[in-house]
């Protein structure tokens, strides 16, 4: 049987759905052209570190 610690490490994402205002929308996507990345994922990195913070 697997340790709770170990289950909680292997949860596939969850999709979720959020509404920001345009000029957030614009920031984002400007930030995540310069780094790269895609919005999704900004947006979720952004919101792992808040949530850290």
């Amino acid at each position: 049987m697997h340790s709770p610690s170990l289950q909680v490490s292997f949860r596939k994402p969850v999709r979720i759905t959020i509404t920001v205002p345009h000029s957030t929308h614009l920031a984002l996507a400007d930030r995540s052209d310069e780094e790269g990345r895609s919005l999704s994922n900004l947006a979720a990195y952004i919101l792992e570190n808040a949530l850290r913070d």
